[in-house]
């Protein structure tokens, strides 16, 4: 018969249920189990979670994707935050969510400094950091690991420092053009900021290339090998439409250059924020 010290010590080396790997060749992705979320509704996102990734390392972009997550994230992990015994730590989380979305993971005592981790600024990566994923397993369609992908794309993409930064969260978060009103309450920032997401979604998407890194993984290369049709757009949304048309508006409106600064090629102050962003 065990002790209560006995029985305490043997409950406490259990492995919580709701940390599951989602592909055993991929111990840093974890599927995990959301606040209020039922053990049977876990199950179940658990489940379509592993086919789905079990279906994108059919193939070798797919399995490229993961295994390069999964090593960068052994690689970044500092190590003292794993207790691979009742908390296991993860790079990437994947929670059951009504939409599907990805965002670096945050410090809460370094918001910017450690969202800065994830992205590229004026051409050059940074360090990489892990990715809080949100994966609709419930969704009617054949085509929902492809969904899956795309936002472990990001995660990749996050995890090599090489995303596209929004302006709040960049080293150029406080230059002055930023905060100039366009009118109905918005700022230079709104239009900036939807340019720039739009951007890292057509780079993730495969639509535009990412500078520098012309080989990475994209959702129209994980298409191709599972014979999907390639996106040209990224929600009705394509380059040189209604977003790019807004920014060069408001790059004329702000453009207080000299005819020489201009002749000499000089950037405009939107000009300098959009390059510094997705160069």
């Amino acid at each position: 018969m065990p002790t209560a010290d006995e029985l305490v010590a043997a409950r406490q080396a259990l492995r919580r249920a709701d940390f599951g790997v989602a592909h055993s060749k991929a111990t840093n992705i974890r599927v995990r189990r959301a606040h209020g979320q039922s053990a049977a509704s876990y199950y179940d996102h658990m489940l379509d979670t592993r086919r789905s990734m079990n279906k994108l390392m059919s193939q070798d972009t797919g399995k490229h994707l993961v295994q390069q997550i999964n090593t960068r994230g052994a690689y970044l992990d500092p190590g003292q935050r794993r207790n691979e015994h009742a908390n296991p730590y993860s790079f990437v989380d994947i929670f059951q969510g009504d939409r599907n979305a990805a965002r670096p993971k945050l410090d809460p005592l370094d918001p910017i400094g450690s969202a800065q981790k994830a992205y590229r600024y004026d051409g050059t990566a940074s360090e990489g950091t892990g990715t809080h994923v949100t994966y609709n397993s419930n969704q009617a369609n054949a085509n929902r690991f492809i969904g899956l992908g795309h936002e472990l794309i990001h995660a990749y993409r996050n995890a090599h420092g090489m995303a596209v930064s929004a302006p709040d969260v960049s080293p150029m978060r406080n230059e002055p053009v930023l905060a100039t009103p366009i009118g109905g309450g918005s700022t230079v920032n709104t239009v900036v900021g939807q340019h720039s997401l739009l951007k890292e979604e057509f780079e993730t998407v495969g639509i535009q290339g990412t500078p520098g890194h012309g080989a990475i993984p994209t959702e129209n290369r994980l298409r191709a090998e599972h014979g999907r049709p390639a996106r040209n757009d990224y929600s009705g949304a394509r380059p040189g439409g209604q977003t790019d048309q807004a920014l060069a508006s408001v790059d004329e409106a702000t453009d207080n250059r000299g005819l020489i600064d201009q002749l000499r090629g000089k950037k405009s102050p939107v000009q300098k924020v959009v390059s510094h962003l997705e160069d």
